[in-house]
């Protein structure tokens, strides 16, 4: 328990650092001190900055994608009852509601799935929850995959964006502000299940 507890502060502080610093200006030291560890600490439990920084982003990222999973299986009981919209908000809005409600991960997210690292370490890992999320969509409703994984693509880019504003405090947190991402996201999921008024998310 005492090593968890360690290895949490050390995510905690990695996600609050680099926040504040970004990637390149994050330090094992500013981590460590900021956790209020010592240096060894880090190196019991993460072989380098590099795998910190993996496993923080793999730890936060887990979290989000189980949300959106969770509630495409939920949205997709009401099928027969709810418009397309309705439950794609719904969905939208669980994200939404996740980035905002934690600025700092909203930003860790960002910088790390913007950075080199994440190429390097973070996509095979990514790409397996993204074949999970495929299997939610009805792809019967799609030429190809590729073109399911453009809007899981599009969708994402557009919400992490806008809630990284937020987080900079360049757009405010508002319910306007949320029906705006949400307008923006719904054009693309629109035009890709135009007329398939009882399209599944499974």
């Amino acid at each position: 328990m005492e090593a968890l507890s360690k290895r949490q502060k050390l995510i905690n502080s990695t996600i609050a650092v680099v926040a504040s610093n970004g990637l390149a200006d994050t330090t094992t030291k500013t981590i460590c001190a900021k956790a209020k560890l010592n240096e060894a600490y880090l190196y019991r439990n993460f072989s380098n900055k590099d795998h910190l920084l993996l496993e923080t982003y793999l730890y936060e990222n887990e979290k989000l994608m189980r949300l959106i999973i969770d509630e495409a299986d939920n949205q997709s009981k009401y099928v027969e009852t709810k418009s397309l919209k309705e439950r794609s908000k719904a969905v939208v809005s669980k994200v939404w509601d996740f980035l905002t409600e934690k600025p700092n991960v909203c930003k860790y997210l960002v910088y790390y799935y913007q950075s080199s690292q994440f190429t390097k370490h973070a996509l095979p890992e990514h790409n397996k929850w993204v074949n999970i999320l495929l299997n939610k969509l009805n792809l019967e409703y799609f030429n190809e995959k590729e073109y399911a994984k453009t809007l899981l693509y599009v969708l994402f880019n557009t919400v992490f964006s806008m809630a990284k504003q937020v987080a900079d405090n360049r757009l405010p947190n508002t319910n306007e502000t949320a029906e705006m991402v949400f307008k923006c996201v719904y054009i693309f999921i629109s035009a890709c299940y135009k007329g398939h008024k009882t399209i599944s998310f499974d």
